[in-house]
């Protein structure tokens, strides 16, 4: 771990005005927290023997009030009088970002008594909602599918029940809903059935997670397939003295068949004559290039 990110706290108590330490502890802890996240603390002894040794914990915020976690855990007799435990620090979502205070307490049965005040820093929880379709645009009739994940500050999932998600219509009328919902590796899949004649624009999905709504929208409107689709290539620029611009028009049934005896019409101007130059021509069944002479 980064020397920056760790929090060293020690603790030692002497006897009388002698040099060596009698009794003592270091802690060591991420110096920043984040909320709704779990940190691993590890405390070494120095001569602090037991029985029934006990750590104490309890954290609290800069802005003061109850603490967000108060914290007994209890030191095996197997450590010895200078050795190591570790135990797991939860940073509840609800604690506020900010400096946070850690006040750490050492008691054994023989009266061991030692304790210390540390500052850390509390980031706020930070949860991504991805809301996901199939595809971005619906016909009548059609089947929506729907993905949800949450996700935490580092992009891991979220293993735990979406409370609701629905989806209302542009009128704001709720369609679909789902409650309680159980997630599989953190991703929920859900479906919604289009009626024939369901209100044309934009609708809307609602996910209400732990830490609050998301949504995402998508349209639903009427889609004729067009008969045909043109596509025209040209030069982006004409070289000055030129006479002929050569432009490609390709036009296509959808079945994949040209066009026959369609005409294209390009009108061409040198940007300062506001008058317009007008050619067409007619595409046959093997011509897909058109050449216009500018006069």
């Amino acid at each position: 771990m980064k020397a920056w990110a760790v929090l060293l706290l020690t603790c030692v108590a002497a006897a009388g005005a002698l040099r060596t330490a009698k009794h003592g502890f270091v802690l060591t802890s991420s110096k920043v927290l984040r909320a709704g996240t779990s940190h691993r603390i590890c405390i070494t002894l120095f001569n602090a023997p037991g029985p029934r040794r006990n750590v104490h914990l309890t954290a609290w915020g800069d802005a003061g009030g109850s603490p967000w976690s108060t914290l007994v855990e209890r030191i095996p007799d197997t450590v010895g009088a200078d050795g190591d435990h570790c135990f797991d620090l939860a940073v509840p979502r609800t604690a506020s970002a900010g400096l946070g205070h850690m006040l750490l307490k050492v008691s054994s049965a023989t009266g061991l008594r030692l304790s210390d005040l540390a500052t850390v820093t509390i980031k706020a929880f930070t949860l991504v909602t991805l809301i996901q379709t199939d595809k971005p645009r619906y016909r009548p009739g059609d089947k929506v599918l729907i993905r949800v994940m949450a996700l935490r500050y580092d992009l891991t999932p979220i293993i735990e029940n979406v409370p609701e998600v629905w989806v209302t219509s542009p009128d704001n009328i709720r369609i679909a809903q789902w409650r309680d919902i159980k997630t599989s590796g953190g991703l929920i899949q859900l479906e919604m059935q289009l009626t024939e004649e369901p209100p044309m624009g934009r609708w809307t999905i609602h996910a209400k997670t732990n830490d609050g709504p998301e949504s995402k929208g998508f349209v639903v409107e009427e889609y004729v397939l067009p008969t045909f689709e043109v596509k025209v290539k040209n030069p982006t620029y004409v070289p000055e003295g030129d006479k002929t611009i050569t432009v490609d028009v390709c036009a296509k049934y959808t079945f994949g068949q040209p066009l026959i005896g369609a005409t294209v019409t390009m009108s061409v101007t040198d940007g300062s004559n506001p008058n317009e130059r007008v050619k067409s021509a007619t595409l046959s069944r093997r011509t897909r290039q058109a050449v216009h002479r500018l006069i």
